[in-house]
């Protein structure tokens, strides 16, 4: 269970709340592409 345990405690967990509705998850996957796209380009 160690291999569990790391990933339940270090993973990114996304979507994982059954409430979510197609409303809710749009706005997420709108956050996140916002928030990758500015990591990027700070990476650059």
């Amino acid at each position: 269970m160690k291999e569990s345990d790391l990933i339940m405690n270090n993973a990114f967990w996304l979507g994982v709340w059954p409430g979510i509705d197609k409303k809710r998850m749009n706005y997420i996957k709108k956050i996140m592409i916002r928030f990758l796209r500015g990591y990027y380009e700070f990476k650059r």
